[in-house]
């Protein structure tokens, strides 16, 4: 194992092959299973290198897990945006509107 490698503890637990530890971590921390080292590995692309089984199978779990927690927390957003309320319009831009009504009747 290199320092500075851009490695969590779920990439060491993952690599190692100690599923129990890789349970405990993505208990803590379930959007760890989706972090990429330097070299752009996730957890579970260590442990598919490795073959440990064991943290392979917690990975594949939380994975499908995850990927349902992600898309709850997009949909999350999506809809916060959408709900925003426009600001009420001040006194000054009903009463401006109030007078372009006024002028386009005048017009007519």
């Amino acid at each position: 194992f290199s320092v500075g490698s851009g490695r969590s503890a779920i990439h060491w637990a993952a690599q190692s092959g100690h599923g129990e530890v890789v349970e405990l971590l993505l208990q803590v921390a379930p959007l760890s299973a989706c972090a990429l080292d330097e070299k752009g590995m996730s957890p579970t692309d260590l442990a598919e290198k490795e073959l440990q089984l064991s943290a392979m199978s917690a990975l594949n779990h939380a994975t499908y897990e995850e990927e349902w927690l992600i898309l709850d927390l997009r949909l999350e957003e999506q809809l916060s945006r959408r709900i925003e309320v426009p600001p009420s319009p001040s006194k000054e831009d009903v009463g401006e509107a109030e007078d372009l009504d006024l002028r386009v009747q005048a017009i007519k």
